[in-house]
């Protein structure tokens, strides 16, 4: 997806929580907003939102001297998703329900613990909403099929809390098809409150036999990254599913690519609408193929 006007405002609101965050005085906080604000003016045109995500996020670096000001509330988020996630265990499902789709419907709940956007969220409403409500965009019966037959799964995780989900999605996956391995990718460092390999240590997905942990940045590696490789081994793979929205903006333009996300902003539900794939509202759960 392309970066429009509209995401301006955005990034100059998502630096200076970040920068909050991160502990900066007021004065840090002035220098922040004036730093962005002269990048979004002055920089490339065709920069994408996870590239511009990024910037923000080193000049946030840069000026407070903190890398990963996102730090502490991850940690929250892992250990609130964790007690949920045991609560739902003592929960009893009904005959009728699909345990692939209640899975599936489980990780893209917790695609509401974001901190880029600026909507508060509540996880014990989206998670009874997304439990119940259908897909905007329902593409699960393809990946279903797809599912089928293949013997290695791309999963690009998003962020910590949501990753303990993941978790719940991933031990479904494995028990119900016959998966020779699941490439699980976190970010290589810390970018806002997407998940690191520390988190998935927390999760418990290294816990799986057949879960190979690999690290990456956002969006597509350039030739000669370190994360080049890590893409070439996503790309090799039969099925690929990119968790959350940021990653839906990355990848909606490769050819074979099943994106789960929660819609969070209007240009993303624009790009949906200009793709032929419907209207969506603000909170609704997707899972598209990038083909489509």
């Amino acid at each position: 997806m392309k970066t429009s006007i509209d995401c301006f405002s955005c990034f100059i609101r998502q630096g200076l929580r970040a920068a909050r965050l991160a502990g900066a005085s007021e004065k840090q906080q002035d220098l922040v907003v004036r730093a962005i604000m002269g990048h979004l003016l002055g920089g490339n045109p065709d920069e994408s939102p996870v590239e511009l995500a990024r910037s923000v996020q080193q000049i946030v670096s840069e000026i407070t001297g903190q890398s990963d000001p996102y730090g502490d509330l991850k940690s929250l988020s892992n250990a609130q998703a964790a007690a949920w996630v045991e609560n739902l265990k003592n929960t009893p499902s009904t005959p009728q329900t699909d345990p692939l789709d209640h899975a599936v419907r489980l990780a893209v709940a917790g695609n509401v613990i974001d901190y880029g956007p600026q909507t508060p969220f509540n996880l014990e409403s989206t998670l009874e909403r997304c439990l119940r409500e259908p897909f905007a965009i329902d593409h699960l019966p393809l990946l279903r099929e797809r599912l089928q037959s293949a013997r290695t799964l791309a999963y690009l995780a998003d962020n910590a809390g949501e990753i303990i989900f993941d978790r719940v999605l991933l031990g479904e996956l494995l028990a119900r098809f016959g998966l020779e391995k699941i490439l699980f990718v976190v970010r290589e460092e810390a970018f806002l409150n997407d998940a690191l390999a520390e988190d998935a240590e927390t999760a418990g997905i290294l816990e799986l036999d057949q879960v190979e942990l690999v690290r990456m940045g956002p969006g597509i590696p350039a030739p000669g990254t370190p994360g080049r490789a890590v893409w070439e081994q996503v790309r090799r793979c039969d099925v690929r599913l990119a968790k959350g929205q940021a990653n839906a903006e990355c990848f909606d333009t490769e050819p074979d690519f099943f994106l789960l996300f929660m819609v969070k902003c209007e240009m993303v539900m624009r790009a949906l609408e200009e793709k032929g794939l419907g209207t969506t509202r603000l909170g609704d759960i997707v899972l598209t193929h990038s083909g489509y």
